[in-house]
């Protein structure tokens, strides 16, 4: 093998070693926040039903807020489970795995955000129709992101 060829090799492994190694840290960001995310939601959730307590079901925008909170919770504890049992190597197909581990980490986080304003609207004693259209206008906005994104 000639010094060029050689070169060449070495310069193709040290790129898909990067890529490798790109990937993977792609793969613990999204476990970290994911991890984060899980344990906000459900310490939001608890806190609520603590201060609540006497009603907390009884304001709708309380109720939304608890729901979103628990969607949340369970899309990252969802996407958690996923990385830890659905185990794949760096050659693991980008469409189907790294997808699903982008889509539980954007979906859980989103709703914990959604969660935080629709809390927010109960606080300022926002009428529930106005928070609905509020949050529908939001939640159509960020559906379409999502889906040009994918």
């Amino acid at each position: 093998m000639d010094e060029t060829t050689k070169l060449a090799w070495e310069k193709l492994e040290r790129a898909k070693e990067e890529k490798a190694r790109r990937l993977q840290e792609f793969r613990d960001r999204c476990f970290e926040v994911q991890k984060h995310v899980a344990t906000l939601s459900t310490a939001a959730a608890l806190l609520i039903l603590a201060v609540f307590r006497e009603r907390p079901f009884e304001e709708r925008l309380l109720a939304d807020t608890l729901l979103l909170l628990a969607l949340s919770a369970v899309i990252a504890v969802h996407g958690m489970t996923f990385q830890a049992k659905e185990v794949r190597g760096h050659e693991a197909s980008i469409l189907r795995y790294d997808r699903h581990i982008s889509w539980t980490t954007e979906n859980a986080s989103l709703l914990l955000i959604m969660a935080v304003g629709t809390f927010a609207l109960f606080l300022l004693n926002v009428t529930f129709w106005l928070a609905l259209g509020v949050l529908g206008g939001w939640l159509v906005v960020t559906t379409v992101i999502l889906l040009i994104r994918y």
